[in-house]
């Protein structure tokens, strides 16, 4: 899952730098929808290999979550300031 969480970081820089560039607002939908997918799934699958084991486990299942919200917000929030940053450097430049 970690690479899949790499490729969906790098690959959502990526895109906000380019639709910043051309001002596409809607892009900023994306990468909290990819991101809030990928909590889910990865929240699902842990919590069907945890299966009917008892508290121990259900902690971690809740520690996991708790961490890949942050990572979703923090990274929803970069790719604000990426395409913000990218919009004001097209403007900027006076494309």
């Amino acid at each position: 899952m970690r690479d899949v969480l790499r490729l969906l970081i790098y690959g959502n820089i990526v895109g906000s730098l380019v639709y910043g560039w051309q001002s596409q607002a809607l892009w900023l939908a994306v990468p909290l929808m990819t991101f809030a997918a990928f909590v889910i799934v990865q929240d699902r699958q842990l919590r069907l290999r945890i299966g009917t084991r008892h508290w121990p486990s259900e902690g971690f299942a809740r520690f996991s979550m708790g961490t890949n919200l942050f990572v979703m917000v923090w990274n929803s929030l970069l790719n604000g300031i990426v395409f913000v940053v990218a919009g004001a450097a097209r403007s900027f430049i006076g494309l």
